[in-house]
């Protein structure tokens, strides 16, 4: 599931395949794995392919600075 998301940019799959593992099904519920799963896409998204990178955050006023 991993490798399919990573392939088709599919977020289910993520989720997925953290929601099969015994330790987090274990001790986390459903959201708290969606959460975590969200909480680490972003923490890593530059090193994820784009697909699985999150949304900029749209700012309010206005589009997010370039880059400089």
């Amino acid at each position: 599931l991993t490798v399919q998301a990573a392939l088709t940019g599919r977020r289910d799959h993520v989720y997925q395949a953290a929601l099969l593992d015994p330790n987090a099904a274990a001790t986390l519920t459903t959201d708290q794995i969606v959460a975590l799963c969200d909480e680490l896409l972003e923490a890593h998204a530059g090193l994820l392919p784009d697909p699985l990178r999150p949304l900029a955050p749209v700012r309010a006023g206005g589009p997010a600075p370039s880059a400089r």
